[in-house]
């Protein structure tokens, strides 16, 4: 078994992080900000349903309410990162092959607050790359 390698490269200073130069974090103030955005959110969800329920537009609400943006993971050479604390690190040597991204993915799921973060966008731009939009005749 030869599972895909992985090739991460820095988004502070754009050269690749390879070995223990590196790695992917998540940061405790964009996590917190998500968390709150999220929970504002859901209750002006909430809110708008119970508003356009009675006038039958329930699709409406979601018209509007869009979700917010969920706390990115960074790709980051040490030396780079800001000095902000994070609230998750997986070194980069970690992360070298879809089958490490795949064991990172499953240890994550256990984590309360994963679905606040972009990691599903982070495997697809980092394990699959450019996912071709659908052609009409495909629609």
């Amino acid at each position: 078994m030869n599972p895909a390698t992985i090739h991460l490269t820095c988004e502070q200073c754009s050269r690749p992080v390879t070995g223990t130069t590196g790695a992917v974090r998540v940061y405790d103030d964009d996590l917190a900000s998500a968390e709150a955005a999220h929970t504002a959110h859901a209750a002006a969800r909430e809110a708008a349903v119970a508003i356009l329920s009675p006038l039958r537009l329930d699709g409406a609400a979601d018209e509007f309410l869009r979700p917010p943006a969920p706390a990115r993971w960074q790709v980051e050479h040490d030396r780079c990162a800001p000095t902000a604390s994070p609230a998750y690190v997986i070194p980069a040597s970690h992360l070298g092959s879809t089958r490490d991204v795949l064991a990172a993915s499953i240890a994550l799921m256990a984590e309360p607050w994963i679905g606040r973060t972009d990691w599903t966008e982070f495997v697809r731009r980092h394990c699959l790359g450019p996912v071709p939009s659908p052609t009409e005749d495909e629609k």
